[in-house]
């Protein structure tokens, strides 16, 4: 399964196979799936259709990395630096972490107003979280 043609056909049958067996409700079998897509390719045989089918079943979903909380990281940044102004505080956020993504001095605003302004939560609910 080296050359080109064979690793674009594995792709095909491994996008192409789930489709054909959601249509089943019965499930289907290796010599079912193999028949149905020989008529493809000469290069689709049972051993190709097996490589894909255990691909498919034994490979698990990949899991959603965990998002982080920036947001609420910044606007407890940006409450314990009051005393400095919203540049200042984004200039010293970028610099604490040069390989995330640069805030303004807007984006500092709007986290702080979000958690500590007019628009945070209540206490109680702030506790829940």
């Amino acid at each position: 399964m080296n050359s080109p043609k064979h690793k674009t056909l594995f792709q095909a049958l491994l996008d192409a196979i789930p489709a054909f067996v959601s249509l089943r409700p019965n499930g289907v079998q290796c010599p079912e799936v193999v028949a149905a897509f020989r008529s493809w390719d000469e290069g689709v045989d049972s051993q190709l259709i097996a490589t894909v089918l255990r691909k498919l079943v034994y490979t698990p979903l990949k899991r959603r990395k965990k998002k982080k909380n920036t947001t609420k990281e910044l606007a407890d940044f940006a409450e314990a630096c009051q005393e400095l102004t919203r540049k200042e505080i984004a200039a010293r956020w970028n610099a604490a972490h040069p390989h995330g993504k640069k805030v303004t001095p807007e984006v500092v605003r709007g986290a702080w107003r979000r958690y500590y302004g007019d628009k945070s939560i209540s206490k109680k609910k702030r506790a829940k979280h």
